[in-house]
């Protein structure tokens, strides 16, 4: 089939996916008894745009029809709930047992979910946004996200995880790509002054113009503070154990022997443990706060044939189910 562009292939594979999570969800609710939940918990919906790495977390375990509704809503949903935000996604982390012909479909969207990100990865800003503009109210995170299908599921382990992250990149390096998100939006690169106020763009721009202050083989670093998220620990049949996110419920066949689940429980927050070695090389003040950057200690600025090794691309792959 030829495509009139990447951007209408794209929409096609969503209308797709909705189509086919659709019937997905038709066919669980008539038969809802057939779902064998395992564990399953409930993480409410941010009141504000940003986490609040401070604030508690409480959690629940709906009770069996509800808890129903909510595999069905987070296995097939790609929409909005009333007062969700676009950053953020309906989030349910569990493990729970299905009919055979349930996970063949959801390994079947979970490679259609995996198509819609590689065709729309490429595409500039603007065109994303262009997509996601066509389906009013849709989630595209949640559309792209996958859901994880375990073969002999025999313990999973719930928790919290808030440890910070610190990336290390050449200072020009970066500048380039923020120059490039510059011209797909603009055709060129335009100067702070030429952008309204407290725009995105404004800010990107201002942070390519420090960044190309510092010599051309200077390393930055990208700090984050450690945002709460739900990870877990997984042992499946005789592979090794493995860490991964959990936003969504762990599946598996619903004639699987008894799993040995470690439950989540509320987030409480404490002291931060971030790694002193690494953090401790940076300074306390951010280069430029609205992309997180820092400047090494000049004891640690200079780019290595070290940094070039661990930084080569695609050293990562994404999970596809």
């Amino acid at each position: 089939m030829v495509h009139i562009s990447p951007s209408h292939h794209a929409l096609e594979l969503i209308d797709q996916l909705d189509s086919e999570l659709k019937d997905l969800a038709a066919d669980m609710r008539s038969r809802s008894g057939s779902i064998r939940i395992d564990a399953l918990w409930e993480i409410p919906l941010r009141s504000a745009p940003l986490v609040d790495s401070k604030a508690p977390i409480e959690i629940s375990a709906p009770e069996r029809e509800e808890a129903e509704l909510l595999v069905i809503e987070i296995l097939t949903s790609l929409w909005m709930r009333i007062g969700q935000s676009m950053r953020e996604t309906i989030r349910a982390p569990g493990a729970i047992g299905l009919l055979p012909q349930w996970i063949d479909t959801i390994a079947r969207t979970n490679l259609l979910r995996s198509q819609i990100y590689e065709v729309i990865k490429p595409l500039s800003q603007q065109q994303r946004v262009n997509i996601w503009r066509r389906h009013n109210g849709i989630s595209a995170l949640q559309t792209m996200r996958i859901t994880p299908i375990l073969r002999d599921p025999v313990a999973i382990r719930f928790y919290w995880d808030a440890t910070p992250s610190i990336k290390r990149v050449k200072a020009w390096d970066l500048a380039g790509k923020l120059e490039q998100q510059l011209i797909d939006i603009h055709g060129h690169v335009p100067r702070t002054e030429e952008l309204p106020e407290d725009s995105v763009d404004r800010k990107t721009a201002f942070s390519v113009e420090m960044l190309r202050i510092l010599d051309s083989h200077e390393a930055v670093a990208i700090y984050r503070e450690g945002k709460p998220h739900v990870r877990v620990r997984v042992h499946d049949g005789d592979d090794s154990p493995y860490i991964a996110q959990a936003s969504v419920p762990y599946v598996y066949n619903h004639q699987c022997p008894s799993v040995r689940i470690t439950p989540l429980v509320s987030y409480e927050p404490h002291a931060s443990e971030r790694p002193r070695s690494s953090r401790a090389r940076i300074e306390a003040e951010p280069y430029v706060e609205s992309l997180y950057i820092h400047r090494y200690l000049p004891c640690y600025r200079a780019w290595t044939a070290k940094d070039e090794q661990q930084n080569k691309p695609e050293r990562h792959t994404r999970k596809k189910a």
